[in-house]
């Protein structure tokens, strides 16, 4: 079933359905990109697993950071036990905080024959705008924008914290920042809202080629319609970013309508 809006589905942004949305655009971003480069070039996946702290509230567990109990209503083990007449203190029952597993992937853009990087496509994720999860990715994209190599930053979560800039961005619910490397400190930046179709993006190789055109459009059509999100997105439910009312009455309009398959 095709989707109910236009453009990008600000459903997708809640966390049950975010992971597998992220890599059903990840790999036919990739794909997409394959078909569309010079023989010279290969894109592929680049997956790295990275440990970071998630607040309880966020945290995909849904398990609180540390959790306290009185030891009138919880027990100490048996082995926890002093022995008869040994002076102590009463403890209380603790649990350890636990970092959560991110797994990360993003496209990267090689030219042959020496496997050289020229590009970058990060896809951004919950964990990357916000908490210690947001320092991390700045500390990434700087070692990035250091280096002769093209970033392109697609921002498709109205919620959280957005990567730096020196200026504010443009009006817009979503974004896509194409960084040049000849062009740097500036960037291109594609903004948009959430009742526009997405835009089609250029993706930079080296300065002898032109650029590679990459539908988010048709990448966000083939990842909902073969997930079959209409299926099991429960689009009664709350949003997980915040909107104005305006945008919130447009978009229960949308999910009002008849599916369309």
């Amino acid at each position: 079933m095709a989707s109910p809006f236009p453009g990008m589905d600000p459903y997708l942004e809640h966390p049950a359905y975010w992971p597998d949305f992220h890599a059903r655009f990840i790999t036919y971003g990739c794909d997409a990109l394959a078909e569309r480069l010079p023989p010279d070039y290969v894109a592929h996946i680049d997956e790295r697993i990275r440990l970071v702290e998630v607040a309880a509230e966020k945290s995909t567990r849904t398990r609180p950071d540390l959790t306290i109990s009185r030891t009138s209503s919880v027990r100490p083990p048996a082995w926890a036990a002093a022995p008869a007449g040994l002076a102590t203190i009463e403890p209380v029952t603790a649990s350890y905080a636990v970092a959560e597993e991110i797994r990360e992937t993003r496209i990267e853009v090689l030219h042959h024959p020496d496997h050289t990087l020229v590009a970058v496509v990060q896809l951004l994720s919950p964990e990357n705008k916000r908490g210690t999860g947001y320092a991390q990715y700045e500390a990434k994209r700087i070692a990035i924008l250091a280096q002769q190599v093209h970033l392109v930053e697609i921002d498709l979560l109205r919620g959280g914290k957005r990567p730096s800039m020196s200026q504010p961005l443009p009006a817009g619910d979503y974004f896509a920042l194409i960084g040049h490397c000849e062009q740097r400190p500036e960037c291109q930046i594609f903004a948009w809202a959430v009742g526009q179709v997405m835009p089609t993006i250029p993706i930079p190789l080296l300065s002898s080629d032109s650029p590679v055109w990459l539908n988010l459009g048709e990448l966000l059509t083939a990842a909902y319609e073969r997930g079959h999100y209409r299926r099991w997105i429960d689009y009664s439910g709350t949003l997980s970013a915040p909107w104005s009312a305006d945008d919130l009455a447009w978009i229960r309009a949308q999910v009002e309508k008849p599916a369309l398959s």
